[in-house]
């Protein structure tokens, strides 16, 4: 619902409408895979590990800041590329800026090989270790 407000919005803002936005529901079909990769993977090891859940938070919390929303990873320094390389929502991020405001052409086999191999991951290590996971609780 947000993409659709955004889409009718640029045009009013004097951003003219873009082949490029049709690549928008791909990316958000990679942020999904690369979330419901993560979800199953932290599921999956939530009854073994007892402290995952403030170690999590703590990760969550970095991220926070390092992910590029309301920055590009050019004024970071020399340290921008990095930072997006280490990143998983980086790519995703950097990517959608660039469809949506009309810059280079991104490179998307990054952020989709990541996302196809976290949700592939993710969902294999679950489908395994679920079994027990009931009465570890």
């Amino acid at each position: 619902l947000e993409w659709l407000l955004l889409l009718a919005l640029l045009p009013a803002l004097g951003v003219p409408p873009r082949a490029s936005w049709l690549l928008l529901p791909a990316l958000v079909a990679a942020e999904a895979a690369l979330a419901l990769g993560t979800a199953c993977l932290l599921a999956a090891l939530a009854p073994r590990l007892r402290d995952l859940e403030q170690a999590w938070s703590l990760c969550l919390y970095a991220l926070f800041f390092l992910t590029p929303v309301f920055y590009t990873t050019d004024v970071v320094g020399r340290n921008g590329p990095l930072m997006a390389a280490l990143n998983p929502l980086a790519a995703l991020i950097e990517a959608a800026r660039s469809l949506l405001w009309g810059g280079a052409a991104p490179d998307l086999a990054p952020a989709f090989g990541l996302a196809a191999a976290t949700a592939l991951a993710g969902t294999a290590f679950f489908g395994r270790l679920e079994r027990g996971g009931v009465e570890r609780l």
